[in-house]
């Protein structure tokens, strides 16, 4: 029995742009094999796929998108022979360096955008014998800085409620609130625009038989910096200071909007990423509820927008939204930061 396995000089598989990706082919072997040669291949990849909601059912399974390859190599890590009985280490490197005209976009995985690098080995064997391949995945990453940090504060009132929605025995309402539009700063002199949607929606509900009364009730907090490092939770207080109806629930959500260029149309779908529940029930007034979210580091990445596609994260909502509070979002040098990988 044969196996190929690929390991990496990096354990957490995480490399920048121009880095050097090394590691070793490990090829496990009961006896002594013969092979054709050992082949390794490294692909990056961006994925597209068409909506079904946007350009229909039909359209979306016939119609394909040309994947972009923005990185390729292939190199022989060895050449046909005999290889010993036993664990046999075959060592690889090469530079991560995009292709001609191309650029190196970070590792994210959406719903209709992908964005993978994938190093590929794969054994020939002579017949009868199948060749064996071996696929892993490793991160790319974009290099940033540190930014000032500042406080963030907000507030809800009344005055912003925009969604009523009417049901039979009872009156519910959402209040989306539009906490930040995030911007990240990356080294170059030229800089990015990252719209990271995050909001909260209280979600209330009233009898029916006070369905007419004016609604009273104040909602405010903080976010702890008003420039935010990726790799790092996103903290902050919010506080109901006051409100006459039962609150059902406080949460916060992280939005996604993926746009595929298809011809000359941009077909443009929002997505959630994650979801928290900061507070369940009717909470008590003047308490302060910590605000303290991850950002899944596979599932978010800086803005990317080229002739083919876009990612952005910002607020999608199907119905009104209010107040948008702008807060900046940038990547770190350190290595270390590896609590946030999933």
């Amino acid at each position: 029995m044969v196996d190929v396995n690929i390991r990496l000089d990096h354990y957490d598989r995480c490399y920048y742009p121009n880095d050097t990706v090394s590691g070793v082919v490990v090829v496990s072997s009961d006896s002594r094999a013969s092979h054709n040669g050992i082949k390794l291949s490294v692909e990056g990849v961006v994925n597209l796929r068409l909506s079904p909601r946007s350009v229909g059912l039909f359209e979306a399974f016939y119609s394909s998108l040309k994947p972009m390859e923005v990185m390729s190599y292939n190199i022989e890590v060895a050449p046909s022979g005999k290889l010993p009985k036993g664990d046999t280490e075959l060592p690889f490197e090469f530079e991560l360096k995009p292709k001609k005209n191309m650029k190196l976009h970070e590792t994210y995985h959406g719903v209709y955008i992908d964005v993978q690098y994938v190093i590929t080995v794969e054994m020939v064997r002579g017949f009868p014998n199948k060749n064996i391949k071996k696929s892993i995945e490793f991160i790319c990453k974009s290099k940033g800085k540190k930014q000032n940090e500042e406080k963030v504060s907000f507030s809800m009132t009344p005055e912003t409620l925009k969604n009523v929605v009417k049901q039979v025995n009872t009156i519910f309402f959402t209040f989306f609130v539009y906490l930040f539009v995030c911007t990240i700063f990356l080294l170059q002199d030229a800089f990015r625009k990252l719209q990271l949607g995050i909001f909260i929606y209280v979600h209330v509900n009233i009898k029916k038989k006070s369905s007419k009364k004016p609604l009273n009730f104040s909602i405010s907090g903080y976010f702890d910096s008003g420039v935010c490092n990726v790799e790092e939770p996103f903290t902050g207080e919010i506080v109901v200071e006051e409100a006459d109806q039962e609150i059902k629930s406080i949460e916060l959500q992280f939005v996604r909007v993926e746009t595929c260029i298809y011809g000359e149309t941009d077909i443009r779908e929002a997505t959630e990423v994650q979801n928290i529940q900061l507070a369940d029930g009717n909470v008590c007034h003047k308490l302060a509820i910590p605000i303290y979210m991850i950002f899944p580091r596979l599932f978010t990445c800086v803005t990317t927008v080229t002739k083919q596609f876009k990612v952005l994260f910002l607020f999608h909502s199907c119905n009104k939204y209010q107040r948008r509070k702008p807060v900046a979002l940038f990547l770190c040098l350190n290595r270390s930061s590896l609590k946030l990988m999933l």
